[in-house]
């Protein structure tokens, strides 16, 4: 399976989905976006307690 870089999602006229994350605690965060079909996740470290 070819792998998908942020340069060629940004390069393509398809609708992208992702989200904002504040939450990152919960184990397994990054199955659980892949299986919901996300193409990216935006990190906030400012807003968390973890930052």
């Amino acid at each position: 399976m070819p792998t998908v870089t942020l340069r060629s999602l940004i390069g393509s006229s398809e609708t992208k989905v992702g989200t904002f994350l504040f939450e990152f605690a919960t184990p397994g965060i990054g199955q659980i976006l892949k299986a919901a079909g996300a193409a990216y996740a935006v990190l906030d470290m400012e807003h968390t307690g973890f930052g």
